[in-house]
């Protein structure tokens, strides 16, 4: 009996390694697999509002992400952050908090139907207000991220970026004023 197990196990083995065993397909994932990487732009005005994008790539089966959101809190604040898009599915944002300063806690779930998306897109908009002065800058950074899959989590590569307070194109004097 046990000569006749060994035989079958190695015969089983032996068909799923060549690719017609009873195992279902995997996704194919890239090299990297997922990456979930901020779009900021790279200067902001002072006193100015602007958004930067969660973008996401490759993702199968993602049902929910939590991630903070860190910036130099004396430079930065996030106001708000709202849904974001993944294919033709609204990545809805259930919760967005301040957790400490310059630390906003991000929640995001599909509650309904579809419940799972797969593809590339954005998780979230984020909506900032510049605080800082001329010359400052910010790295924003994706921190203790986290994505879920119906089953299990995702492994996925966080990307931060930056911003620089600065003047915008032709105002030489930084009064806001385009000469």
């Amino acid at each position: 009996m046990r000569r006749f197990m060994s035989v079958l196990l190695a015969l089983l083995l032996a068909i799923i390694m060549v690719g017609g065993g009873v195992l279902p397909p995997v996704a194919p994932v890239s090299a990297t697999g997922v990456q979930v990487s901020l779009n900021a732009p790279t200067e902001v005005l002072p006193g100015s509002s602007f958004t930067a994008t969660v973008n996401i790539s490759q993702v199968v089966d993602l049902n929910g992400a939590q991630y903070d959101i860190v910036v130099d809190p004396t430079v930065l604040t996030v106001d708000n952050v709202t849904a974001g898009q993944i294919g033709a599915t609204v990545m809805p944002v259930q919760g967005f908090t301040l957790v400490s300063p310059g630390r906003y806690r991000v929640l995001q779930s599909l509650m309904e139907p579809p419940y799972t998306v797969n593809g590339t897109g954005y998780l979230a908009v984020l909506h900032f207000r510049v605080i800082g002065s001329l010359g400052n800058s910010s790295a924003i950074s994706l921190d203790n991220g986290i994505l879920s899959g119906w089953e299990a989590e995702i492994p996925a590569t966080w990307i931060g970026d930056s911003v620089e307070v600065a003047v915008s194109p032709g105002d030489a004097n930084g009064d806001g004023v385009v000469n």
